[in-house]
Parts: structure tokens; C-alpha cells; sequence
């Protein structure tokens, strides 16, 4: 019987949520894509980091994702636990998870 090798084994893709994102307002720089689909493992802390680059928005001005227009998740909190409460179904029957952004706070 041969040893099963490394290479032998299948890929596997990590299981991903697809984010959507729009701005709230007019001074939080250009959006040229809205889905990203996110690691579940990643946290907010991670996306921010990724999404100053994109919206190349300096590290010394603030960015806030919101939920529901109602809050902004803790940096720490991974996107698993951000999709399992908070995504919704598309019209394809996709989940996907809704955040709004900001240079600025503004609910709350």
C-alpha cells in the first residue's frame, strides 16, 4: 500500500462570503468594484486593511463599515460570524453580506 503524498491531496478552496460595498457618502473616496468575496476566516480588521489600499485612503483617516446602517462590527470579529447573522440571500440565492462605509462615523 503507497503513502498518500501532500500533493496527492485535493485543493480545497476556503469557504468564502461574497461582501458588497457601497459608500455612504461623497467624501469616502471611489468605488470601482462593490463584491469582494471575503475568506470567512478573515476579520474586519483584515478587510479594513485590504479596502484603505483599494480606496487608497491614508492610514491616518478613519474608515467605518456599517451593518444595517445601524452598527459598525468590532475589528476583531471574522466574517463567519458577520455571514451567519447578517447575510442575506441574492437574487441568484447567493449569500451575500451588505456593508456601507465611511471616512467618517455616522450612525451612532
Amino acid at each position: 500500500m503507497s503513502e498518500i503524498q501532500p500533493q496527492d491531496a485535493p485543493k480545497l478552496k476556503p469557504p468564502k462570503i461574497r461582501v458588497r460595498i457601497d459608500k455612504i457618502d461623497d467624501e469616502s473616496g471611489e468605488v470601482k468594484k462593490k463584491n469582494y468575496d471575503i475568506k470567512l476566516s478573515d476579520t474586519v480588521a483584515h478587510f479594513t486593511a485590504t479596502m484603505r489600499k483599494v480606496l487608497r485612503i491614508p492610514a491616518s483617516d478613519s474608515l467605518f463599515f456599517y451593518i444595517h446602517e445601524r452598527f459598525s462590527p468590532s475589528l476583531d470579529t471574522t466574517f463567519e460570524i458577520l455571514a451567519r447573522h447578517y447575510a442575506e440571500k441574492d437574487e441568484k440565492g447567493k449569500e451575500v453580506l451588505h456593508l456601507k462605509f465611511s471616512t467618517t462615523p455616522v450612525y451612532g
